[in-house]
């Protein structure tokens, strides 16, 4: 079953995946404000890669990692204490934007600043059961989330 989603995922990958407005605007802000950016996805490296490459992200992030390279997937926080290590960031100094339960919970077991992303009105009550420090329903407000003057660490745990 897995190698047949994975097989059929990796054939039809462009006709399901749709960009999400402002993301390109909202990483090449980051990047020319000189944050560090990484990728860390429960998905196969290249099925990760083949989103950023569609909608030409892929240059903005110096850390992509993927299911296969981390040994504990989220809810697990080892994927992201792996990508905080390989940019050289303090794990208590991340803001993490994910867009499932996971990754809010993955995010609050490491004690770094959660902020989810909710871009289906449908998700919004699973995603706030979470507690995450932030919500957001536009990427642009990253821009914004990112000048606040605070520690980037979660004080709700």
């Amino acid at each position: 079953m897995i190698a047949y989603y994975r097989a059929f995922n990796h054939a039809h990958h462009d006709e399901y995946v749709t960009e999400i407005p402002h993301v390109k605007e909202t990483l090449a802000y980051l990047k020319e404000h000189d944050y560090p950016l990484a990728v860390m996805s429960n998905k196969l490296l290249d099925i990760v890669k083949m989103g950023l490459a569609q909608f030409d992200l892929e240059a903005y992030f110096e850390v992509i990692l993927g299911g296969e390279e981390i040994s504990e997937p989220k809810p697990s926080p080892v994927g992201i204490l792996e990508a905080c290590e390989k940019l050289h960031v303090p794990h208590d100094d991340v803001i993490y934007i994910g867009d499932s339960p996971t990754d809010i919970q993955a995010c609050k077991k490491m004690a770094a600043y959660s902020v989810a992303f909710v871009y289906e009105e449908v998700r919004a009550e699973e995603m706030k059961a979470e507690k995450p420090c932030a919500i957001i329903h536009d990427m642009t407000e990253i821009i914004n989330l990112v000048k606040e003057d605070h520690e980037w660490s979660d004080v709700t745990i």
